[in-house]
């Protein structure tokens, strides 16, 4: 079964130029982040960190998980592809690596 994520925090970064229906990121819990211990960064090679895993419900799109419940279940390194944009939300899937 698919897990789904909404990637946000991306107007505090590039926007949505880094993103399109099916570019692959990389995703790196942040442990020491000061305002979320459970955060989760999104990356990609070309810009750097672009966003974050959404954590609260308003950030979330239905049907997506938060970034604490996949915090400690995530295998490194992670990726995820962009399946979805719908106006500010960004919709990736986990894929396994």
């Amino acid at each position: 079964m698919s897990t789904y994520i909404t990637i946000t925090g991306q107007k505090h970064y590039f926007g949505l130029l880094p993103f399109s229906v099916d570019s692959i990121f990389s995703l790196k819990p942040e442990p020491d982040n000061q305002y979320d211990p459970y955060a989760i960064a999104v990356y990609t090679e070309t810009y750097g960190k672009v966003g974050y895993v959404a954590q609260s419900p308003e950030n979330r799109a239905d049907g997506t998980v938060s970034a604490s419940s996949l915090f400690s279940a995530l295998k490194l390194p992670e990726k995820a592809i962009v399946r979805f944009i719908a106006g500010a939300f960004i919709i990736a899937e986990l894929l396994e690596v």
